[in-house]
């Protein structure tokens, strides 16, 4: 057995352990809690506690469990929510296009006003994601058309998009797409790869994305999405 396999064994056993303890002490603490059995405890020699309902020796001494709490969770919920800033989440979510209420927070796409949330935070970065990249066969032989496809994860229009794909660790470069990607929008980009002396397409099946790599910027993202 590999020395890291008998560490996830000892772990495993640790943790299960640690769950039996605490299911022990939760089983005395309901019993004592209904009824008059004596509880005691003793600090062993590693220095952890050790519970039993009689005295293993003379270093057990007579103690008492806390009483088990039942936690109020619709109370502690109820509590949450009202502490919770007003937002849009019941309102459609955030419509940047409508600007910034009076006092620079958001305005909420069913025209709710109340709404707390700073509009120059969460109406000035676009969030864009890769929801697929794939290679596409051409008729010609020794072309293939190189795609990903973009989601725009905000309210915020992406501006100056930029696209570059390559494959198998070439040079990237640019894919013709749309400059701008609509609040929630989806936009496509490619490229038309062409085979040369030295890389024959022919070797690449179609639709391996693991093979494309890619980078994408805009003016107002976020961040950069890079595959390389």
């Amino acid at each position: 057995m590999s020395p890291r396999s008998k560490n996830h064994i000892s772990k495993s056993l640790a943790s299960l352990l640690a769950l039996a303890n605490i299911i022990f002490i939760t089983t005395l603490s309901a019993e004592t809690s209904s009824g008059n059995d004596q509880i005691f405890k003793k600090v062993r020699p590693d220095g952890k506690l050790q519970f039993s309902n009689y005295p293993t020796d003379s270093a057990s001494k007579p103690t008492r469990l806390p009483k088990l709490k039942k936690e109020n969770y619709d109370k502690k919920i109820n509590y949450l929510k009202s502490i919770t800033p007003k937002n849009c989440s019941k309102h459609g979510g955030i419509d940047c296009i409508l600007g910034p209420d009076k006092d620079g927070s958001v305005v909420c796409a069913d025209g709710y006003l109340e709404a707390v949330l700073p509009f120059k935070n969460k109406c000035s970065e676009a969030r864009l994601k890769v929801e697929k990249a794939d290679i596409k066969k051409l008729k010609s032989r020794n072309k293939k058309i190189l795609r990903i496809t973009l989601r725009n994860y905000s309210p915020v229009k992406a501006k100056n998009v930029s696209a570059e794909i390559a494959l198998n660790d070439r040079l990237l470069s640019q894919a013709k797409g749309p400059t701008e990607v609509e609040p929630w929008g989806i936009a496509e980009y490619s490229l038309i790869y062409k085979s040369n002396y030295e890389f024959d397409l022919r070797d690449i099946p179609d639709r391996r994305e693991e093979q494309l790599q890619y980078r994408v910027r805009c003016k107002n993202c976020a961040q950069t999405l890079r595959k390389f």
